[in-house]
């Protein structure tokens, strides 16, 4: 049975995949939010009107889009773009990379018994950068037309948002649990000397 272009990336991952390697994507995650936290500093406006941007939010209305736009001044708003366009389309792609190689980790070392069954399922967090891509450019396009109002794109978007946020909050669930059976079944996989299998095999 010849092995699906699915298995053969799982294969890839499944190769690099341990310890090192989220440790490693996780420090780049951690490191890109500290870059985004700073950046968020020269968005937001100093009075302190407004606290978020529609990144950071769970769904907004056309309405609250604009009101934000308009606090972040022109200086803010070039930041916005220049964050939208730049870094945070990079973030996505770390991000998504630290929780495969988190999955696929723990599916290796705790659950080599279900890696056929269950090998497609991580990856998932790349759903989530796609989403979130596809969110930024929407944000991007918003800003360059402002401020010409384009209220069903921001709706659009805001849904995009929301889906962001509830696959990442799922991701997040996932991962505990399988942190939590990493941790119960490590030894007996060990004890077993679990040879990696290729999915689909």
């Amino acid at each position: 049975m010849p092995i699906s272009r699915l298995s053969l990336l799982y294969r890839w991952f499944a190769a690099r995949a341990g310890r090192k390697a989220v440790f490693f994507t996780l420090l780049l995650t951690a490191c890109m939010n500290v870059l985004l936290y700073f950046i968020m500093q020269e968005i937001l406006p100093a009075d302190g009107s407004v606290d978020t941007i529609p990144d950071l939010a769970f769904g907004y209305t056309a309405e609250q889009f604009y009101t934000w736009l308009a606090a972040y001044g022109e200086r803010g708003r070039s930041f916005y773009l220049l964050t939208t366009l730049c870094v945070d389309m990079v973030y996505p792609i770390i991000y998504s990379l630290a929780l495969v190689f988190a999955f696929v980790t723990i599916l290796e070392n705790s659950f080599p018994r279900q890696v056929n069954s269950l090998h497609k399922y991580t990856f998932l967090p790349f759903l989530v950068l796609i989403i979130d891509v596809i969110e930024n450019s929407c944000s991007a396009i918003l800003v360059l037309n402002y401020p010409v109002q384009l209220p069903s794109l921001v709706a659009f978007a805001s849904v995009l948002t929301q889906a962001k946020w509830l696959m990442i909050l799922l991701l997040l669930t996932l991962l505990c649990m399988g942190v939590v059976g990493y941790l119960i079944y490590r030894e007996e996989v060990k004890a077993h000397r679990h040879k990696y299998v290729e999915p689909d095999k």
